[in-house]
């Protein structure tokens, strides 16, 4: 008989969730001190309270803890569940990865699984603005008219899960060890947090490798300017490859947030409102809306 057993690994999945909150809330704080220290290196000065939109976004920060437990349980169901169609017995070893991948030099495969899932990554984010039932609970990304790092989080939990599966299944199926994908969140949260952050800079020469925040910035536009385009999350070739790179020359975004409504700002509203909405009324920024056929057009960058 397997020594484990369902509920004692569903529990392993459920106690990492104090500690990632804790963490969170620490590298919240952390990040604040350090926007406000460097704002006021620039001289920008805060008039009064702090704006809705960033009160809002703390609360996302703080449920996503949450729905990265819940993601990880709908990951050991998909498993379980896999290995019991194809007839095979489900041990939680599996998590410690398999065949030629363990075999390689510990670098080589974390540089692989990194490339690996900044594809995926792209991939199920593009599909989220292509799909409107996808789009329906990516919205909430799109929905801030001023982008900086604490929207890197506004991330509904069902588009959390989708981005989760889409990153982690296909690299356990490769034989990927899970402690190597614990390695990769947290590098590739920090980055996505830079992504967000209010710099104009288009990195130069590395802006045909990297992305950037002015990169991920015009992602955030309205649909007939980059809002369809720049879904790479590290690694800018991948819409190069793919035909969605935008980088106009001489030029800021200036105008963000969703083509044709105002979401409100606040957290609750934010996480019914894809269940009040059909896909067809969210369907501002999916592919099927007319001005969306440029959304394979590639703008040269300065």
């Amino acid at each position: 008989m397997s020594e484990w057993s369902l509920s004692a690994l569903v529990l392993d999945q459920v106690s990492v969730f104090v500690p990632s909150l804790l963490a969170t809330m620490g590298s919240f704080a952390s990040m604040l001190v350090l926007a406000s220290l460097l704002a006021r290196r620039r001289g920008e000065k805060r008039q009064g309270p702090p704006p809705p939109e960033l009160k809002v976004d703390f609360f996302w920060w703080m449920i996503n803890p949450l729905g990265r437990v819940i993601s990880r349980i709908v990951i050991l169901g998909i498993v379980m569940g896999t290995m019991f169609v194809v007839g095979k017995e489900f041990h939680p070893s599996i998590f410690d990865g398999f065949g030629p991948v363990m075999e390689q030099p510990r670098w080589l495969m974390l540089t692989e699984l990194f490339i690996l899932t900044d594809l995926t990554s792209y991939w199920s984010h593009r599909l989220c603005h292509t799909v409107p039932a996808l789009w329906k609970f990516h919205a909430i990304h799109h929905s801030p008219k001023m982008v900086r790092w604490t929207s890197t989080a506004r991330l509904h939990p069902v588009n959390e899960l989708i981005t989760y599966c889409s990153n982690i299944l296909p690299a356990m199926l490769l034989g990927f060890p899970a402690y190597a994908l614990g390695i990769m969140i947290p590098v590739i949260a920090t980055y996505a947090a830079y992504s967000h952050s209010k710099w104009h800079h288009s990195l130069g020469p590395l802006r045909f490798i990297f992305t950037g925040p002015l990169y991920h910035r015009w992602h955030h536009t309205h649909s007939h300017e980059g809002g369809n385009k720049n879904f790479s999350g590290v690694f800018a070739f991948w819409d190069f490859m793919f035909g969605t790179y935008y980088m106009p020359k001489g030029r800021v975004p200036e105008v963000f947030g969703l083509d044709n409504e105002d979401m409100p700002e606040d957290f609750v509203t934010q996480l019914v409102y894809p269940f009040r909405k059909s896909p067809g009324e969210l369907a501002a920024n999916a592919s099927t809306d007319p001005r969306h056929s440029s959304v394979n057009s590639v703008s040269a960058a300065e």
